[in-house]
């Protein structure tokens, strides 16, 4: 618990409190919509696909990122910068088209879940993209100099290139996805996605 509530303290202390605020809201919208949701087989198949999309990024990111000790270019990275947040993304847009949420005023149904969906596009690449870029690039610039130059030059920052760029020299990590912490996130999104799965066949809540 001291653990996560570390963590927790770091990633807020890293924002500030505007930053902090915008994320935690848009969490916050997140978690209402999939607690009040009504998604249907029809909204689970449009939006589960994304985001077993987005699963697969994080846990094929988590086996290959070392954190400040190299320049990673292996695996996903040789698609995409930020591999990680690319799959934070799918996550995201596949958990609101799954859990459709109408909202009845006068003669209107409001999609509340397409509203949740532009708020959350709206933060990550409004804000959330242009801070990481702007603090992690220079940090990468800072240490690696012109391998990450080159790198960042040949990769796009947030939608993969189809044509990995360079050799894969490091293989996917068990261990390091573990190490990485990233295990209890994709189960914890597992767990999200089954039940909106048996609210839309009409299961128990």
């Amino acid at each position: 618990m001291s653990l996560t509530l570390g963590s927790v303290e770091r990633s807020f202390s890293k924002r500030g409190v505007a930053g902090s605020a915008r994320v935690l809201g848009t969490l916050a919208a997140l978690a209402v919509l999939v607690g009040f949701c009504e998604p249907t087989p029809t909204s689970c198949a449009i939006g589960l696909p994304v985001i077993a999309l987005g699963l697969w990024w994080r846990v094929w990111a988590g086996g290959h990122l070392v954190k400040n000790t190299q320049l990673v270019v292996s695996g996903p990275y040789r698609h995409v910068q930020n591999p990680l947040y690319f799959g934070r993304l799918c996550l995201l847009t596949g958990l609101c088209l799954s859990a459709r949420l109408e909202f009845a005023w006068r003669e209107w149904q409001l999609p509340v879940h397409l509203g949740v969906l532009v708020l959350g596009w709206l933060l990550f690449f409004g804000y959330y993209l242009p801070r990481k870029q702007r603090v992690e690039g220079h940090r990468l610039d800072s240490i690696h100099g012109e391998a990450y130059r080159t790198w960042a030059q040949a990769v796009p920052l947030i939608v993969p290139r189809l044509v990995p760029w360079g050799h894969d020299t490091t293989g996917w990590s068990a261990a390091r996805f573990v190490q990485m912490r990233e295990l209890p996130f994709v189960l914890a999104i597992v767990v999200v996605s089954l039940a909106l799965c048996v609210r839309a066949l009409g299961g128990p809540a």
